[in-house]
């Protein structure tokens, strides 16, 4: 199991206590563990100015260290952290709806596949209620692996540094943004990343009938990471061959172009429920 060492210094009262009920919450995953020099990983959470002495050993660390939450903008008044995480912050946004997408060099981390309708904003990427912190300079050896857009700018929200052994993830500020079942995942994925941890080997899954909704179903299992589809029955071929005509994984929708003078959203769902030929 992987290990890993807390170092959590809020004075945010209601944060502190989301922060601990997420190591609670990770315990079937994640052994926490006293002493850094036993960890595979140190994860920090702060809100007010670290030492001198704790940011240089953090920095020094031969281990993996995860800034999270608030700790670059506002636990780092020396900007030593920031350097080692190769980031330089000028500030953050309000708490709004933020969308967090894969960023450029997000390889394996798997998204959680949410995505919309015909004619919305079509591309894959996770909702949490959160404040951004907002990246003007980013060292070319920084591996971006989430992002959350500011007008037009994409803005690095998880990022790691292997040179350094530093990884940020500056979402989590809020107790809410904590307690977000994709946060969580987001986190536990970025763990198993920079440590080079084995993840668990996927769930499989087996759906006994493909009637009317089977490809509803299909698609709720393939949207899930560490869930796995493998095993279809049904009595009727035709709808056992249209389940094996579906991928394992959901198309990355990032790049599909916007359909013009797409009819109305409500009849647009309606057709495409009725004219499934397996109905």
């Amino acid at each position: 199991m992987l290990r890993v060492a807390w170092i959590v210094e809020l004075d945010d009262a209601d944060l502190e206590r989301a922060v601990m009920a997420l190591r609670h919450e990770l315990e079937g995953s994640v052994r926490s563990v006293a002493a850094t020099a036993d960890a595979d990983a140190v994860v920090v959470w702060a809100d007010h100015a670290l030492s001198p002495q704790l940011a240089g050993a953090l920095t020094s660390s031969q281990r993996p260290v995860v800034l999270a939450g608030p700790t670059l903008p506002r636990a780092d008044p020396f900007g030593v952290l920031a350097d080692s995480a190769g980031l330089h912050i000028e500030g953050c946004t309000a708490v709004h709806d933020v969308r967090v997408r894969a960023g450029r060099d997000n390889g394996v981390l798997a998204m959680s596949g949410h995505a919309h309708s015909e004619g919305d904003h079509l591309d894959t990427h996770d909702h949490l209620v959160d404040r951004i912190a907002m990246v003007d300079k980013l060292a070319d050896d920084v591996a971006v692996l989430r992002t959350a857009r500011v007008g037009l700018l994409d803005h690095p929200v998880m990022t790691w540094r292997a040179s350094t052994s530093t990884a940020a993830w500056t979402l989590g500020t809020r107790p809410g943004a904590v307690a977000d079942r994709t946060a969580i995942r987001s986190l536990l994925a970025l763990l198993h990343h920079v440590t080079a941890f084995p993840s668990p080997p996927a769930v499989r899954v087996g759906l006994l009938g493909y009637g009317a909704i089977g490809h509803e179903h299909s698609r709720a299992v393939r949207a899930v990471d560490g869930l796995e589809l493998t095993a279809v029955c049904d009595t009727s071929s035709a709808r056992r061959d249209a389940a094996l005509a579906l991928p394992q994984r959901l198309p990355d929708l990032r790049h599909a172009p916007r359909a013009r003078g797409a009819p109305d959203r409500q009849r647009e769902r309606h057709r495409r429920h009725h004219r499934d030929p397996l109905r």
